[in-house]
């Protein structure tokens, strides 16, 4: 079954080194969660780090972060350990118990939450299929059988 939660990844800011994704990037992120016009998403991040080792956007709102993604790659015997984390909420001292308290559940919703866990299972779980491709491709080699 075809995802019907993406809708466009667009770059806004080059990153520093000139490239279009890595650190000091900023991307446009429009998806949806369980395709529900209520868990719509479009938001601005900035990128703050991509390498091997793992990627971080962040969503800030008046400089003040507001969700971060955190995501790490590990090699294992059997390939790569993905982990995945959200972190929605404040972390500023003054602002952290009102906003988590009021605000953060209008943004991102316990309902939502889980649409999130669901999209991101699927999202990841679909990896496989088609990124062996896009790495040999890079590389300028024929993908294995």
């Amino acid at each position: 079954m075809a995802s019907r939660d993406h809708v466009a990844l667009t770059y806004v800011r080059r990153a520093d080194d000139g490239s279009n994704m890595g650190p000091g990037s900023q991307v446009r992120i429009q998806e949806y969660f369980a395709r529900n016009p209520q868990w719509r998403v479009d938001i601005v991040d900035d990128v703050i780090r991509l390498d091997e080792g793992g990627f971080i956007h962040i969503h800030q709102v008046a400089g003040i972060e507001v969700v971060r993604m955190e995501y790490t790659f590990e090699r294992t015997p059997g390939g790569t350990l993905y982990r995945n984390c959200l972190i929605a909420g404040m972390t500023a001292p003054i602002l952290r118990a009102p906003f988590n308290a009021l605000i953060r559940p209008r943004l991102l919703s316990d309902a939502m939450g889980h649409a999130w866990l669901t999209h991101n299972v699927e999202e990841v779980g679909n990896l496989e299929h088609f990124l062996p491709v896009l790495f040999e491709a890079e590389l300028g080699r024929r993908p294995k059988p």
